[in-house]
């Protein structure tokens, strides 16, 4: 038995909505499991169901004033830092990159910090 056209390619309905039901709709479209989305994805998304004018910019500015969105996402201006050219290390233990890890818990000897040292060359530790 064959299927139908209907089942092989299905129809997607696009509604016009008001601008009233708007917020609830970007709400819920921002919301995912993995946690809010950009811009981009939720316009794709939301432009398969639903039409009105001026929604990518409508979009854009309920992400701007989804306060989740600004903690989690940075929106300013991409910057590229200078090039900064560095050396070439030819023998191991020249160029020693070191670090200091956060306090953690004290130790039975009164200890709280880790000094970490790295090789630039080789990576060893």
């Amino acid at each position: 038995m064959n299927a139908d056209a209907l089942r092989r390619h299905p129809v997607v309905m696009t509604v016009l909505i008001t601008c009233k039901k708007n917020p609830k709709i970007l709400k819920e479209m921002n919301v995912c499991p993995i946690g809010h989305r950009d811009v981009q994805s939720i316009y794709a998304k939301l432009k398969i169901y639903f039409t009105w004018l001026g929604m990518f910019h409508d979009v854009q500015d309920y992400i701007r004033k989804c306060d989740i969105c600004k903690k989690n996402k940075f929106t300013g201006p991409h910057v590229k830092t200078p090039f900064q050219e560095t050396d070439n290390q030819y023998q191991p233990w020249n160029k020693l990159c070191l670090d200091i890890v956060r306090p953690s818990p004290m130790t039975d000897e009164g200890y709280k910090y880790i000094l970490t040292c790295q090789d630039n060359l080789s990576k060893y530790l």
